[in-house]
């Protein structure tokens, strides 16, 4: 049976910091939505794009992704569904759909 080789401290470290910008990202990007929604009611099923921040594992993006409302209720429908960008997901992703302006990634 093969092991698994275990993280070092920082590694550990590292990969914490990593999920806690990603959650905070999604967080922040749900926070958007529900603002938006209680400003504008005729949001839903609208053809309004609105930016949405990429939910990568880099704390210093600031890349934006413009998205139907429906679009990004779509994506996160399921928990582990994240929003970046092409090119900002790492190895460790898995990247469930890839369109021009964004990929969807499933992380663990």
């Amino acid at each position: 049976m093969t092991e698994k080789p275990q993280l070092s401290a920082q590694s550990a470290a590292v990969k914490r910091q990593q999920t806690d910008s990603e959650h905070l990202l999604k967080h922040r990007n749900d926070a958007i939505k529900s603002a938006l929604k209680g400003m504008i009611p005729e949001l839903e099923g609208s053809r309004l794009r609105i930016d949405f921040y990429c939910e990568c594992f880099d704390p210093a993006c600031a890349a934006r992704i413009g998205l139907l409302l429906a679009e990004y209720e779509r994506i996160h429908h399921h928990p582990r569904h994240f929003l970046v960008r092409p090119g900002h997901a790492t190895a460790e992703e898995e990247i469930i759909t890839r369109h021009r302006h964004y990929w969807v990634v499933r992380k663990d």
